[in-house]
């Protein structure tokens, strides 16, 4: 009754987008303040109509309704409770309605936003659009992807949870990427109404900033959250390894960073206005590409979801659509609404300017790399995004370093310079030290993490200065965010260390200045899984015990998969990280461990940059409460 219920509601949601994409635009014509209210009330309605379907599909988990094709592919009753409702965005069909809640929830919101600054008429447009996307996302889950198919025949029992989502971060990880992804639809929506009516003004780019932010925000904690997932859950040792999906979640948030840049510049000097616009459109596009990489299965990936070409070529066409209609209006505008205010250098908004290309320079070599197997005859590897894109980066950190020292207006950069080379000598010294360590391997790959240590740390000293000096707290934190997350990406590269050995019970082994000692190896017996688990003695070279892990891998029967557990114990900032491996005939085990300096300061870095872009928008809340 209730599934049957949600069901309905999610067919009666498809009919009133439809009304919410053109009902308020015929009403417009004689009431502009009569659409608006029709909009927001239609939105209201359509959040409450998709809230209750997502509940009845919860429901459905929560008691393991089997007779819906979803649970039982999904979902298995041994499980805990949390990992039957993580069943219910670990797939495609559910996440897709997460996905469509999400995406309501943002156009309800943004309709009761802007009063005092765009006109009833461009926010009745502007929700209009919305409307017509989330009926184009309905068509696409009714079509391909319906959550409420029901089975002829009811099993007694589920496949279970993907064994590698069953992870306490799987409850907030994939939602924060959503509500990343997602919001991006808003400055789309912005940028295609101004460019609708042909007008584009500095606070219009405040309040497109607003609704930047708080996507942006969110997409930089899903993504630094997904790197530590995948860092101690998939057991390879690594933070990132440039996989399809991985590059799918950067994309969207490369062009967001550029366009809260160019909105900063338009505000203070009036330049890059058409850059705003064009980004705001781009920065979408891109979530959708994601999008379409992640749902159609176009390129292998442990985190996609199962190829479907059905899928695939939909959400194919509706990108292309949607791409294409904006860029021809973006076109067809872009002449007459451009900004008469230069480009100046060297001045912020020049520095700006340079980081916006190689920002979007990174994006085209990342997407047609990600992509290059679709056309190519083999996938690209690590070295291949390593080679390309750090050297940009390396460009990026460098502007952003000379950036902290100058002001809006054009002013001599030397002078600037020579008075605060305190910080750029500090990483300069940095890298100077480096490059004479002889146990440093000289390649191409430790140079770039050589330049960027030191660069990192010109840029966090020098975001500090101004931080303290009550420059743009917001931004100056992020900066500091993005520089810490470098020092400890560039750390580990110089420094990790990895190794493998045998160990029976009782024997030891030295790594990295600590002694590994075997414990024991004991099974145990959990619900819906067999694991066993190692404990693993580990002293320092005062023969001092500092830590005991437990590394294991896990037999899921529903699944039949096998997936091992790392452990990891914090040293200082450092980390050891050990998995445990298969058992020779003699009865010892492998175990493979690495040494991560300073890794920790990755998602140290990813949550203050985070944290800076939501006290940006506590900052609008509080001073600017019109814009919300």
């Amino acid at each position: 009754m209730i599934v049957d219920l949600g069901h309905s509601m999610l067919l009666a949601s498809f009919i009133v987008a439809a009304l919410g994409a053109f009902v308020p635009l015929m009403i417009a014509r004689h009431s502009t303040l009569l659409s608006l209210r029709f909009a927001q009330i239609n939105g209201s309605f359509l959040l409450f109509l998709l809230l209750g379907s997502f509940s009845a599909l919860a429901y459905a988990f929560m008691t393991s309704d089997f007779s819906l094709k979803i649970v039982t592919l999904n979902s298995e009753v041994s499980e805990p409770l949390v990992y039957r409702l993580v069943a219910l965005w670990g797939n495609h069909e559910g996440s897709l309605l997460l996905w469509i809640v999400t995406l309501t929830l943002y156009i309800v919101l943004f309709s009761f936003s802007g009063r005092t600054i765009a006109t009833h008429r461009d926010r009745t447009r502007m929700l209009a659009i919305l409307s017509a996307i989330l009926w184009g996302f309905l068509l696409f889950m009714l079509w391909t992807s319906n959550p409420f198919e029901t089975l002829k025949v009811t099993p007694h029992k589920g496949l279970g949870l993907n064994p590698i989502l069953q992870d306490p971060s799987m409850t907030f990880h994939p939602p924060s990427l959503y509500f990343g992804y997602i919001g991006f639809v808003i400055p789309f929506a912005m940028a295609v109404g101004f460019l609708w009516r042909g007008h584009f003004k500095k606070e219009h780019a405040g309040w497109m900033r607003l609704w930047t932010l708080i996507p942006w925000s969110f997409l930089t904690f899903g993504v630094a959250a997904g790197s530590l997932w995948a860092y101690y859950e998939l057991g390879w040792g690594g933070w990132w390894s440039w996989d399809p999906v991985e590059n799918a979640s950067l994309l969207p948030w490369l062009v967001s960073t550029a366009l809260l840049h160019a909105i900063g510049s338009y505000r203070r000097t009036g330049s890059l206005k058409l850059w705003c616009l064009f980004l705001g459109l781009l920065t979408y596009l891109t979530s959708l590409l994601g999008t379409y990489i992640t749902r159609s299965g176009i390129v292998a990936s442990v985190h996609g979801f199962a190829k479907d070409e059905q899928r695939g070529l939909y959400l194919l066409t509706f990108t292309a659509l949607l791409a294409g209609l904006s860029f021809l209006l973006f076109a067809v505008r872009a002449y007459k609404m451009r900004s008469k205010m230069p480009v100046i250098y060297p001045a912020l908004s020049g520095f700006v300017s340079l980081n916006i290309y190689i920002l979007l320079l990174i994006s085209l070599v990342l997407g047609a790399g990600t992509l290059y197997p679709v056309f190519g005859e083999a996938t690209l590897t690590e070295s291949f995004f390593n080679t390309s894109i750090n050297p940009l980066a390396l460009a990026v950190l460098f502007l952003m370093g000379l950036a902290t020292f100058v002001g809006w207006k054009p002013t001599p950069l030397w002078p600037l310079l020579r008075k605060r080379l305190l910080p750029l000598n500090g990483g300069l010294l940095v890298i100077a030290v480096l490059m004479y360590q002889e146990t440093l391997e000289k390649n191409a790959e430790n140079l770039i993490a050589v330049f960027a240590l030191g660069f990192s740390l010109w840029v966090l000293v020098a975001s500090s200065i101004a931080l303290v000096k009550k420059r743009a707290h917001a931004m100056m934190l992020a900066h500091i965010g993005f520089s810490i997350c470098v020092i400890g990406m560039s750390s580990d590269t110089l420094f990790k260390e990895e190794g493998t050995f045998w160990l029976g019970a009782g024997e030891s082994e030295t790594f990295a200045g600590y002694t590994f000692v075997l414990e024991s190896v004991r099974q145990n017996e959990a619900p819906n899984y067999i694991n066993e688990v190692a404990e693993v003695g580990v002293f320092n070279f005062k023969g001092e015990a500092v830590a005991t892990l437990k590394p294991e891998t896990r037999l899921y029967g529903t699944k039949g998969a096998l997936v091992s557990k790392t452990a990891v114990v914090r040293r200082y900032w450092a980390q050891l990280y050990v998995v445990l491996g298969p058992m020779l005939e003699t009865g010892q085990r492998s175990f493979r461990v690495f040494y991560h300096p300073l890794v920790m300061l990755i998602w140290l870095g990813g949550g203050l940059m985070s944290l800076g872009g939501c006290i940006a928008v506590l900052g609008y809340v509080r001073r600017r409460r019109r814009f919300l």
